[in-house]
């Protein structure tokens, strides 16, 4: 299964899939989970959602999990459903002082990358190596995406403390290694 993963990520990082979007994107979707939970997942294959494990955690939210960490709050899952939009996954890291395009299933904003990485304090516990963006996401952006310039999708949203986005960049996690 793991290694099925990682040669489904390498072939999304290696542009199989496309990103071309408007500020709302329709390749993050909502995920609906028991007890009313919302929370964004991004599509990066026509069955496959990216998004933070802590949304997907209570389990019963219409996916399968592939593959996850907790301590990395990254959660790889499969749909049933087939979404033709999917967003491209890059390796490329979150770059101190560019600005990102973070998007959830309810809002989105630009914001610039700050200056090194951050150890975050959340409710589902310590994370460490967390890159910290300007302007404070809203409850159900967790999962959502962090877009490049590019439109390429280098991160996902995992919490915030009303200033500042904390988000996962790819590039510091297994999904990009080898």
């Amino acid at each position: 299964m793991k290694k099925t993963l990682f040669a489904f990520v390498i072939l999304a990082i290696s542009g199989i899939a496309s990103a071309a979007y408007a500020q709302q994107d329709p390749a993050v979707q909502q995920i609906t989970c028991p007890g009313d939970v919302h929370s964004s997942a991004v599509v990066i294959a026509p069955n496959r959602v990216i998004g933070a494990e802590h949304g997907f955690a209570a389990g019963g939210c219409g996916t399968e999990p592939l593959w996850y960490d907790r301590d990395l709050d990254l959660y790889v899952g499969a749909t049933n459903e087939t979404h033709s939009d999917q967003a491209a996954v890059s390796c490329e890291g979150v770059v101190s002082g560019q600005t990102y395009r973070l998007v959830g299933y309810n809002r989105s904003f630009s914001g610039r990358a700050q200056q090194g990485y951050r150890t975050v304090e959340t409710e589902t516990g310590t994370k460490d190596n967390m890159m910290a963006i300007e302007g404070g996401a809203q409850t159900g952006m967790s999962g959502g995406a962090v877009f490049n310039k590019d439109d390429a999708l280098v991160g996902i949203i995992t919490s915030t403390n009303g200033e500042v986005t904390y988000v996962r960049e790819f590039a510091t996690t297994p999904l990009c290694e080898g």
